[in-house]
């Protein structure tokens, strides 16, 4: 599982009255599931806060979440359709159904500390279709995946900007998608998977597809050589860190085209000779990307 990002990076995610993101992206998946007995129909609950929102106390079970983080991530889907990963300092689980559920765990405890329900009318505190309870962030800003069964809607962000610009091919990588082996076609700003075919065989034309086996990561990313795992949910890890996080040197900061170096413990530009030749098999720095010259001078 990906490991934790700095601590104090907190995510916004925050819940206009009207239509949220949330809603307009479960109505997009067509699909309707109940998420439990708790699920928002109490509105005898519900208020409006100081800022206009509609909120409900929190309480254990409340929109049908899971009690903890490691629960939420191993519960069957209600719908095919759920992210779930670090952002800041909680972790998120959100099922992209109508209605939508949004979880927030506190990232040390994995306890429960915010949740809410999206609907698709307006039946919660008179006219809005949220509500939220407890400490539930704004706008998604996921620092990696433990779970991705279409993360590709909501704002990806790696921590760090130049590794997120060098893997941002326009359309972000989901499983099923066509690719080419070996090329990072899989790979995007906080997502790894393989490029296989349907029998799973790493191939170089195939698509995008959940690692099962370390061995599946280490044919797609053999920069990476054994350096990259595979993780909870089918995707290749990086030397155990987010995406854009490094612990001082290692092959989490290449791609299959360029080469970056360890910054104040993320993935940056380099600027000397030295910072490459001490990230792996490079020497020169040019253009703010390490190279390799033969002969060495």
């Amino acid at each position: 599982m990906l490991e934790e990002a700095k601590s104090g990076r907190n995510a916004r995610y925050s819940f206009a009255r009207g239509l949220t993101p949330l809603i307009v992206l479960a109505v997009s998946f067509g699909c309707s599931s109940e998420p439990g007995e708790n699920d928002g129909g109490e509105h005898d609950q519900e208020y409006l806060d100081d800022a206009g929102d509609c909120r409900r106390p929190l309480e254990a079970g409340i929109f049908g979440c899971a009690e903890s983080y490691e629960a939420a991530l191993v519960a069957p889907s209600r719908c095919g359709a759920a992210c779930a990963g670090p952002a800041g300092d909680q972790s998120l689980f959100i099922a992209q159904c109508t209605p939508s559920v949004g979880c927030a765990y506190d990232r040390q405890t994995g306890e429960l500390v915010g949740a809410t329900f999206g609907d698709d009318v307006p039946s919660h505190c008179g006219d809005h279709y949220s509500v939220v309870s407890g400490q539930f962030p704004a706008v998604p800003e996921f620092n990696g995946f433990d779970l991705d069964e279409s993360c590709a809607h909501f704002a990806q962000r790696n921590l760090s900007s130049v590794l997120d610009e060098a893997l941002r091919h326009g359309v972000l990588p989901a499983p099923g998608m066509a690719c080419r082996g070996g090329h990072d076609e899989c790979r995007g700003p906080v997502t790894a998977l393989v490029c296989a075919n349907p029998r799973g065989q790493i191939i170089p034309d195939g698509v995008c597809s959940h690692c099962v086996s370390d061995s599946e990561c280490r044919s797609e990313y053999r920069y990476a050589d054994t350096a990259v795992t595979c993780g909870r949910g089918g995707h290749c890890v990086f030397g155990g860190e987010l995406a854009g996080e490094c612990p001082g040197y290692g092959s989490g900061c290449f791609t299959a085209e360029e080469a970056y170096v360890c910054v104040d413990g993320l993935c940056g530009a380099c600027t000397e000779n030295d910072q490459c030749s001490a990230s792996g098999p490079y020497n020169l720095c040019l253009g703010s990307v390490c190279m390799r010259s033969e002969p060495r001078p």
